[in-house]
């Protein structure tokens, strides 16, 4: 067993990391650590544990970004499977341990629930159910995977990297097409599920919380607010995803709703914000093409949904003016806050997301 940890300039949480991945009760394990060109005290860190464990396997590379590293891990691995581990999140000793104990074939992944960790308090997210999927069923649901109807994350295999463990034989048969997204900065992980999709010949998801904790720092890349760098990642990200898809199903769905999700993202942290910013960024949303492009794809993939999310992607895709759409918005959210704390909140169950 491999668990591979990317490394740019962690270390305030390094060492804490590291303490986890060799704290496995599994104890059959390597950890790959890949510093990606740190400039802080990581790579020091690094060679400071591996010397006392030599379990700890340590690659200095230059800056390449999280889809090098990861690469770099892949291809030097050397366990039959392998579990990813992002620095700044933590997981619990059994953490490879719950994954193996569900092998009761040789599945090319297996996918958890998590826990997520934001200002003092712990989430538990939940995949939908327990369920083994053939190679079919994996090529169908790659159009599908991101997004639940409701506009929420998806909850069959979530998109994520480290949620999942991997038979190291399925990651080396697409490793060289992800490592040409090298550019990519923002939905990595979008492209390395959908990757997965049309590779894996099966796969497993076990409903319940699993044991990896991701942290929401306030430096996370999901709450970083920069509407005219994400809108240019964004697009570099969309260019890549779109010659990838045309290679295999040429439906553009998750990439749309990927760059969709990216930016509808940055007008809501800019409306939590205040000022004259949001207002700029719904305009600027309006005018854009390929998001445009991307409000319509979400809008017919959510038609027979009902939530907040697809309430704003509608008045979105219908261009109501700036002043509506955040009235709209707010005042369904104090709609749902009232059902959920009165006794009417069974009655629509099912009806209201």
């Amino acid at each position: 067993m491999t668990i591979i940890l990317p490394v740019y300039n962690q270390e305030r949480y390094l060492e804490a990391a590291l303490s986890d991945a060799l704290g496995q009760t599994y104890e059959d394990i390597e950890v790959i650590a890949v510093n990606d060109g740190s400039t802080d005290s990581s790579g020091l860190i690094l060679r400071e544990i591996s010397s006392a464990d030599n379990r700890l396997k340590v690659i200095e590379k230059s800056n390449g970004g999280l889809v090098s590293a990861n690469s770099t891990g892949i291809r030097a691995a050397s366990g039959e499977y392998i579990c990813f581990l992002d620095p700044d999140d933590r997981v619990e000793p059994d953490f490879v341990s719950s994954f193996v104990k569900e092998l009761d074939r040789p599945y090319d992944f297996i996918a958890k629930g998590f826990q997520t960790e934001s200002a003092g308090r712990s989430t538990p997210f939940s995949l939908k159910e327990d369920r083994v999927f053939t190679a079919g069923e994996l090529r169908a649901l790659s159009n599908h995977y991101l997004m639940t109807p409701s506009l929420a994350m998806g909850d069959s295999i979530y998109v994520t990297r480290w949620n999942k463990m991997y038979r190291r034989a399925v990651l080396l048969r697409f490793v060289d097409e992800y490592a040409a997204c090298g550019k990519i900065s923002l939905c990595e992980d979008v492209v390395f599920a959908y990757l997965l999709l049309q590779h894996a010949e099966s796969g497993k998801s076990c409903s319940g919380s699993g044991s990896y904790h991701y942290f929401v720092h306030d430096v996370s890349m999901c709450h970083y607010f920069d509407y005219d760098r994400s809108a240019s990642e964004l697009d570099v990200t969309f260019d890549r995803f779109q010659t990838i898809i045309n290679r295999y199903t040429r439906d553009l769905t998750p990439a749309l709703l990927a760059y969709y999700v990216g930016l509808a993202g940055q007008l809501e942290m800019a409306i939590g914000k205040g000022g004259s910013s949001a207002r700029f960024i719904y305009s600027e949303l309006q005018n854009n093409k390929r998001f445009r492009e991307s409000v319509a794809c979400a809008a017919e993939y959510s038609r027979s949904a009902l939530s907040v999310g697809v309430i704003k992607t509608h008045l979105l895709y219908r261009k109501v003016p700036f002043w509506l759409y955040r009235f709209a918005r707010n005042a369904y959210k104090l709609f749902k806050r009232w059902v959920k704390s009165s006794g009417v909140a069974g009655l629509l169950h099912g009806r209201v997301g």
